[in-house]
């Protein structure tokens, strides 16, 4: 489980430079704090499953 939320941080890590967005953007856009979009993306937490869903829906 462990290693499925580091790739999971990390794909989503690497989804948001792609599209040109800081930690700082997507976390004021999310309405969260930057330490939990930066620890998201290292993999040493998981999202609540509401915010992985937002950040899915705008990401098409």
């Amino acid at each position: 489980m462990a290693t499925q939320i580091r790739r999971l941080g990390r794909n989503n890590g690497d989804r948001r430079r792609a599209v040109g967005l800081t930690q700082e953007q997507l976390a004021e856009y999310l309405d969260i704090d930057t330490l939990t979009v930066s620890r998201h993306g290292t993999g040493n937490i998981l999202l609540p499953l509401t915010v992985v869903e937002q950040c899915s829906v705008e990401a098409k």
